[in-house]
Protein backbone atom coordinates (compact mmCIF):
# COMPACT_ATOMS: atom_id res chain seq x y z
CA UNK A 1 0.00 0.00 0.00
CA UNK A 2 3.06 2.49 0.81
CA UNK A 3 4.66 1.56 -2.51
CA UNK A 4 1.07 2.91 -4.25
CA UNK A 5 1.35 6.11 -2.61
CA UNK A 6 4.67 6.59 -3.26
CA UNK A 7 4.84 6.95 -6.40
CA UNK A 8 1.97 9.13 -6.70
CA UNK A 9 3.14 11.34 -4.68
CA UNK A 10 6.44 11.94 -6.36
CA UNK A 11 4.46 12.09 -9.61
CA UNK A 12 2.42 14.70 -7.93
CA UNK A 13 5.77 16.25 -6.80
CA UNK A 14 7.48 16.14 -10.73
CA UNK A 15 4.32 17.55 -11.64
CA UNK A 16 4.52 20.73 -9.46
CA UNK A 17 8.39 21.10 -10.36
CA UNK A 18 7.73 21.05 -13.82
CA UNK A 19 5.10 23.70 -13.52
CA UNK A 20 7.23 26.23 -11.93
CA UNK A 21 10.22 25.50 -13.87
CA UNK A 22 7.98 26.56 -16.69
CA UNK A 23 6.50 29.21 -15.26
CA UNK A 24 9.94 30.63 -14.56
CA UNK A 25 11.28 30.66 -17.84
CA UNK A 26 8.10 31.77 -19.15
CA UNK A 27 8.12 34.64 -16.96
CA UNK A 28 11.85 35.11 -18.18
CA UNK A 29 11.43 35.79 -21.51
CA UNK A 30 8.64 38.13 -20.95
CA UNK A 31 10.11 40.06 -18.60
CA UNK A 32 13.89 39.92 -20.13
CA UNK A 33 13.22 42.61 -22.87
CA UNK A 34 11.59 45.26 -20.18
CA UNK A 35 14.65 44.44 -17.94
CA UNK A 36 17.12 45.17 -20.92
CA UNK A 37 14.74 48.82 -21.45
CA UNK A 38 15.07 49.86 -17.84
CA UNK A 39 18.87 49.31 -17.58
CA UNK A 40 19.65 50.88 -20.28
CA UNK A 41 17.67 53.75 -19.17
CA UNK A 42 19.15 53.94 -16.05
CA UNK A 43 22.49 54.01 -17.69
CA UNK A 44 21.50 57.22 -20.02
CA UNK A 45 20.21 58.64 -16.58
CA UNK A 46 23.79 57.75 -14.40
CA UNK A 47 25.90 59.25 -17.06
CA UNK A 48 24.04 62.55 -17.28
CA UNK A 49 24.13 62.76 -13.40
CA UNK A 50 27.92 62.18 -13.89
CA UNK A 51 28.49 64.64 -16.62
CA UNK A 52 26.80 67.25 -14.52
CA UNK A 53 28.56 67.10 -11.62
CA UNK A 54 31.94 66.86 -13.19
CA UNK A 55 30.64 70.38 -15.03
CA UNK A 56 30.09 71.66 -11.41
CA UNK A 57 33.10 70.80 -10.41
CA UNK A 58 35.07 72.22 -13.29
CA UNK A 59 33.08 75.79 -12.42
CA UNK A 60 34.00 75.52 -8.80
CA UNK A 61 37.69 74.64 -9.57
CA UNK A 62 37.48 77.32 -12.02
CA UNK A 63 37.00 79.82 -9.37
CA UNK A 64 33.54 81.62 -11.21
Amino acid sequence: MMIIFSWAIGLLALTIFIISISAMFISFFVTRKKVYKVRNTLTQINGDVTDRLNSIRLIKSSGT
